[in-house]
This record gives structure tokens, C-alpha cells and sequence, in this order.
């Protein structure tokens, strides 16, 4: 059994109130579980409007395919909501 786990912070570019930084974590959070079947969480940056901190981590039995899952999860959300990112920190177990 494998586990990727993965820290990505992203720049939120139209974000400029707690409000729209929530719906905007919302819907990622609730896209990519969905889809996806992954753990995510907001875990850094909880009062910061523009920048949001998710650990994601993906369970299977071989490693290649759960860093291909997380792999498609970030360029999903990079193609489909207004971010950028910071950084992307992987770790395996």
C-alpha cells in the first residue's frame, strides 16, 4: 500500500474578502473529493483572503497511480479556478 501525500499552497487571484476565499475552498474541496476520492483539507492560512494551504493524500496499492491522482488534482485546479501557486511540497509513504 502506498500514500502521497501533498502540501500546496495557491495565491488566490480574485479573492478579496474571507467570503469569496470560502466559497472558493468550498467548491475545491467538494470538487476534488467528489471526483476524485481523495482526502483534502484547508490546513494553514485560515484568516489570510487570498491564500489557502490544502494537504491532499491519495491511498492505493501501487505509488505511481496515487502521485498520477494527486498530480491531475492539481492541474485541475489550476485550469479551473483563479489560482496560483506557491509552492507544492510531496511526501510518500
Amino acid at each position: 500500500m502506498a500514500v502521497v501525500i501533498s502540501e500546496v499552497q495557491y495565491y488566490i487571484q480574485d479573492s478579496f474578502t474571507l467570503k469569496d476565499k470560502r466559497q472558493t475552498v468550498k467548491s475545491i474541496i467538494d470538487r476534488m473529493q467528489n471526483k476524485y476520492h481523495i482526502a483534502i483539507a484547508e490546513v494553514e492560512d485560515l484568516d489570510i483572503q487570498n491564500k489557502v494551504t490544502f494537504e491532499m493524500a491519495s491511498i492505493s496499492n501501487n505509488r505511481k497511480l496515487a502521485r498520477s491522482i494527486l498530480d491531475k488534482v492539481h492541474r485541475e485546479i489550476e485550469t479551473n479556478y483563479p489560482v496560483d501557486v506557491i509552492r507544492i511540497q510531496w511526501d510518500e509513504i
